[in-house]
């Protein structure tokens, strides 16, 4: 799965290891996609955001890199799967 740059909204860190990506209308039939790092990324509950590291206009599945901004840490994303809340 492919997340393109200029449809996401807004991101939201749910743990050391899970962000929430809101998009703009619906990307592949979704509004709200959770990634599962591929490691627990230990600071990034800690900070005040992150950043990505790439050239390419998407984020993909388990190839995107994002630095921790308040402590430079570097953390893998994992996959991208359809988030629903908990009822």
């Amino acid at each position: 799965v492919c997340l393109q740059i200029n449809r996401i909204d807004h991101t939201e860190v749910l743990n050391d290891h899970q962000i929430l990506f809101y998009m703009n209308g619906r990307e592949r039939g979704h509004k709200v996609w959770v990634n599962n790092l591929s490691n627990r990324c230990s600071t990034l509950t800690r900070s005040d955001g992150f950043a990505w590291e790439s050239s390419i206009p998407q984020y993909c599945d388990n190839l995107e890199i994002i630095r921790v901004l308040q402590t430079g840490q570097v953390c893998q994303l994992g996959a991208f799967s359809p988030y629903e809340k908990a009822s």
